[in-house]
């Protein structure tokens, strides 16, 4: 990488970490502001997840088709720039569905811009350094699990609503466009046409033939159901069961985002002791143990502890599938296998969420993720010998 290359990489990574870090306070604050204004109704709770995934969706499949043929700077920067007027409409009302509405939108642009970003980096950064540039990329955002949800659940806290949080993001989208604007002589690649629903079929073709990946894709679709399930949750259970407010749902956010540090940095160690496979397929199994540990209530600190331990296992799990389609994936399906990954945990985070959004009131929310946590365990359980997960287990996979 050349200087010139260091400094634009620099730029574009700085204005994303800024941007998504404004996005990331403001989002924690948002789902506090609508669980306030709506009594503590778990419906809108289900529903603020279920605008978010849709929109990023939406944003993700858009996105690749719209980076091929299009200036992918000037598409980082319109997406930056389209979120400033969507901002405005928090300040104005507070109409749920207006808000959860803009939400949404404002989720699209940013589902467009991400894999805009991942291309973008081919275009600033020469191919010998890319892989480093991605790691980079992917540690810097570390900042952002930290800071983000301390900033937006304190800061909603402290001045007991959510317009000054509005302000901070749209300062961070104004910064990101003047970082993303010093980025100059840009010789953009050529890339072949990929659309985001053609690889998600030859995707799906390709690891129906594959057991082990069958043995992946399962457990990433439980995850997806689980999050669904957990997210709009976490809230009122820290309200309801442990009697805390959203600081304290900020703190054990930050924390969690503390254990996705420990988890990047011990990742390498595991998967090279007990292999990608078997890791995958352990961290499947731990998870329902840690959702039913928090759901129990046992205290709030019990609470911090689990959802550090949680970040550890949620970042260990990540880069472990990922890695693992890099190494036993032919590498003309990465794209494909990549779109199906993407598509899975979406959809299925978005039926869990729309289930949430109906039944949220008529059961305690205690109850509901206890309910979750058994179930999860109960289909790990009846898949524990399957021949998929045995595959998975043994990376029984084609060379």
């Amino acid at each position: 990488m050349k200087n010139s290359g260091n400094k634009k990489f620099t730029y574009m990574m700085v204005a994303t970490i800024v941007s998504a870090l404004g996005s990331y306070a403001f989002n924690f604050a948002f789902m506090t502001h609508i669980y306030n204004i709506s009594n503590h109704d778990k419906t809108y709770m289900g529903l603020t997840q279920l605008f978010f995934i849709t929109g990023m969706l939406l944003g993700n499949i858009s996105g690749g088709p719209i980076g091929e043929k299009h200036n992918r700077k000037h598409i980082l920067l319109i997406c930056e720039a389209v979120r400033l007027p969507l901002s405005i409409v928090f300040l104005l009302t507070n109409n749920i569905w207006a808000l959860l509405i803009t939400h949404g939108l404002k989720t699209f642009f940013a589902g467009v811009s991400t894999p805009t970003k991942r291309a973008f980096i081919t275009d600033i950064v020469h191919k010998d350094k890319i892989q480093k540039a991605n790691n980079m990329f992917s540690a810097s955002y570390a900042i952002v699990h930290i800071l983000g949800p301390l900033i937006g659940t304190w800061g909603y806290s402290y001045f007991k609503g959510l317009e000054e949080i509005v302000y901070l993001d749209m300062a961070t989208f104004a910064i990101s466009i003047i970082l993303l604007g010093l980025i100059r002589n840009i010789k953009t690649k050529n890339h072949s046409e990929s659309h985001f629903l053609d690889d998600l079929k030859e995707g799906v073709t390709y690891i129906k033939k594959r057991m082990d990946l069958r043995g992946l894709y399962e457990r990433h679709a439980l995850v997806g159901v689980f999050s669904g399930i957990v997210i709009p949750l976490i809230l009122p259970f820290l309200t309801e069961v442990l009697g805390k407010t959203e600081k304290e749902y900020g703190i054990m956010m930050m924390l969690f985002g503390l254990g996705g540090i420990s988890g990047a940095l011990i990742n390498k160690k595991i998967t090279k002791k007990f292999g990608l496979g078997k890791t995958l397929f352990v961290t499947s199994l731990i998870e329902p143990i840690l959702l039913l540990l928090w759901a129990s209530g046992i205290n709030y600190y019990v609470s911090l502890f689990v959802f550090y331990l949680w970040g550890i296992l949620f970042f260990t799990r990540a880069p472990g599938q990922f890695n693992y389609l890099a190494n036993y994936v032919s590498k003309n399906f990465i794209s494909r296998t990549n779109a199906v990954l993407d598509f899975i945990f979406t959809l299925t985070n978005i039926t869990a969420s729309f289930v949430i959004s109906i039944i949220g009131n008529n059961l305690a929310t205690k109850q509901l993720l206890i309910g979750a946590a058994i179930f999860y365990a109960l289909v790990n359980i009846v898949r524990l010998n399957t021949t998929s997960s045995i595959a998975l287990k043994r990376e029984q996979h084609e060379t």
